[in-house]
């Protein structure tokens, strides 16, 4: 009885491992319709910060210095040096009524002014040697800014649209007063909120605003008054967001009813997060490409690079594995790499010739 049941388990066991090797094949053979031209840039870990957190995020680029924020605490500041060897911890004076304590906050600089908003619809502008001022539009929920001036800035806003919510890019100047000057709502494409979501960024070499989707593989590329210049395609397939919605129906305490929306399913983003610097946009695709084999894309972070004003795809290269974890922001200034790892900040050096020359190797003749 006993040696039965140990060839059971055993064919058991064969089967299943054969089943996976054939499941594992299929997946790592599936096409995705489209390939990666690929260059191998020397890449070089020169050395780690462990933050202790995974709430801080790029905001500034100095040539000396990268600048962090805390999406927790929107009043923390970290400066370091490119070497990493100097952690310089700031935390900014924030007067009421400016309220630190809604759901998103936002931090964003030019030159010596730093601008913070809030979920609230709340803006505190900073100065170094002058008196903080505070503004208010109470109609407006925007969890994400960036300024182009002391006195202009674009924000993501959520706002009603009839029964159903959407998402704008808005924006905004500041004078004695809060102006709302312009507004651009972002295509819908399933619900207008979660199919739109994704990073807004801005490129101050071009003076443009760049809008990348998560779940479709757009970029918007925006001049400062949000008209549209172009729409950057990335390299993979995907034209419509794959989203999927639930309604959840809650009871308030009032003893009425409310729907609530949600999205069901989150693993299928197209691109992840991107960096912009000079005239290239550096986007971290979550899509394998055809000639991509699967255990090398698990394992890597694959960076797509792109050229912000012809809008076409350069090539593709690929980020050291490290310590197992994932990317979630990077920068890229001249030829070092500054990351950050689950809580690490790390940085890397590339050779930036080496880079060149292979891109214009990897380039099809005509």
């Amino acid at each position: 009885m006993k040696k039965v049941v140990i060839y059971i388990v055993a064919i058991t066991a064969a089967c299943l491992l054969i089943g996976s090797i054939f499941i594992y094949r299929l997946i790592d053979h599936r096409k995705n319709g489209f390939i990666r031209r690929y260059i191998y840039p020397e890449i070089v870990f020169t050395k780690e910060i462990d933050l202790k957190t995974k709430s801080l995020f790029f905001y500034n680029q100095q040539i000396s210095a990268v600048m962090l924020k805390d999406f927790k605490q929107g009043n923390l500041l970290f400066k370091v040096d490119t070497t990493l060897h100097q952690l310089t911890h700031i935390e900014l004076a924030t007067p009421l009524p400016f309220n630190l304590k809604t759901k998103f906050t936002n931090l964003c600089a030019v030159d010596s002014v730093i601008l913070i908003t809030n979920s609230a619809g709340e803006i505190l502008r900073l100065y170094p040697n002058k008196a903080p001022e505070y503004y208010k539009i109470s109609e407006l929920l925007f969890d994400q800014s960036c300024a182009i001036s002391a006195n202009t800035l674009f924000v993501r806003a959520t706002t009603k649209n009839g029964n159903s919510k959407q998402r704008e890019l808005i924006k905004i100047t500041l004078t004695d007063k809060v102006n709302i000057y312009k507004k651009f709502i972002l295509p819908k494409q399933v619900d207008g909120l979660f199919c739109t979501d994704g990073w807004l960024r801005y490129n101050d070499d071009n003076s443009t605003l760049l809008y990348g989707y998560f779940y479709r593989g757009i970029i918007l590329n925006l001049d400062t008054n949000l008209n549209i210049v172009q729409q950057v395609k990335t390299i993979d397939t995907v034209n419509f967001a794959n989203v999927k919605i639930k309604v959840q129906h809650d009871i308030l305490k009032d003893g009425k009813s409310a729907q609530k929306k949600q999205q069901t399913e989150q693993n299928n983003m197209v691109n992840r997060f991107y960096s912009t610097n000079n005239d290239k946009i550096y986007v971290l695709s979550s899509l394998r490409a055809d000639n991509d084999k699967l255990n090398y894309f698990k394992k890597k972070q694959t960076i797509d690079v792109y050229n912000i004003k012809a809008g076409k795809y350069l090539y593709s290269f690929s980020l050291p594995d490290y310590k197992g974890l994932q990317l979630r922001d990077f920068i890229i200034n001249k030829n070092i790499i500054t990351t950050l790892y689950d809580t690490y900040l790390v940085t890397f050096t590339y050779n930036g010739q080496t880079l060149k020359q292979q891109f214009s190797q990897s380039l099809p003749n005509n």
